[in-house]
């Protein structure tokens, strides 16, 4: 398992945004797991602009603690088909 993460417990009533590109190593489908202090949403594309006008992939509806997947179903996306080496924002 890959994990691209913040640092935790680092203020409290504070937000933090991320943003970045993954490469596909493999061909197939991909599972996307998100876990936040409070809320969190991933949208997921093959641009920046098919991302933001895409529905989110995952959330968190309250809080899950650090690398806790399964609090609530809505922080496992569905499987996502990917291409090894193509780029895809986050």
């Amino acid at each position: 398992m890959d994990i691209f993460e913040a640092p935790v417990n680092i203020c409290d009533n504070c937000g933090t945004e991320m943003d970045g590109w993954f490469k596909a190593a493999t061909t197939g489908d991909h599972v996307f797991l998100l876990s936040a202090d409070d809320n969190a949403h991933l949208w997921f594309g093959s641009t920046i602009n098919i991302a933001m006008d895409s529905p989110e992939i995952a959330s968190v509806p309250g809080w899950s603690a650090n690398r806790q997947w399964a609090k609530y179903a809505e922080q496992t996306a569905d499987p996502i088909a990917l291409t090894a080496g193509s780029m895809y924002y986050m």
